[in-house]
């Protein structure tokens, strides 16, 4: 087994971090090559699982891994593992996508923010009963749901938006989410 294998199987995600570090340093085609092959197809999927066809997931793969590789610099470590921020570029290259064809995205149900996640807090394929339930959420919890869902901004970088605790974020979310899911179920 080579060392990069055995790095790769002991400690994935500080292994991932690393190379995107790599990356940024010395911009080393066979470590964006490695990163490609590895995240690539994982991509392609949370883009199927976002609604994206297959021609537009492959499209948006590309470009996804594209801006890896230009904004490799711009990763930090501290806030999200590399995965995490890999999938956060997918979404909102996805996100853009949808914008572009003058068609507004569904909102992600939090199980698509990360591909770990286990199950779908509101569970609509019509998003319109989704957009009155949001629009009569409480204005923090519906400006939580917006700069994470809509910009696409990390939960620290929402706390640092908004100037509110890291754990406020969560919670707002975590509450916003329970709201819409008893709302959308009484209202089916």
């Amino acid at each position: 087994m080579t060392e990069t294998a055995e790095l790769n199987t002991q400690h994935p995600s500080a292994w991932w971090s690393d190379q995107l570090q790599r990356l940024a340093e010395h911009s080393e085609q066979a470590v964006f090559v490695e990163l490609y092959k590895h995240f690539g197809p994982k991509v392609a999927t949370y883009l199927a699982r976002l609604g994206a066809t297959a021609a537009m997931s492959e499209e948006l793969t590309q470009e996804t891994m594209l801006s890896v590789w230009r904004k490799a610099s711009s990763y930090k470590r501290e806030k999200a593992a590399a995965s995490t921020w890999i999938f956060t570029i997918a979404r909102n290259q996805f996100i853009d996508a949808m914008r572009k064809q003058n068609s507004s995205p569904e909102v992600p149900s939090q199980d698509t923010v990360e591909p770990v996640a286990s199950d779908d807090p509101v569970g609509l394929v019509d998003a319109e009963p989704l957009r009155r339930e949001i629009k009569n959420l409480p204005i923090v919890q519906s400006q939580v749901l917006y700069l994470s869902y809509f910009k696409g901004l990390s939960h620290s970088e929402i706390a640092a938006d908004m100037n509110i605790p890291l754990g406020s974020v969560k919670s707002n979310l975590r509450l916003a989410f329970q709201k819409l899911r008893a709302k959308l179920r009484t209202n089916q």
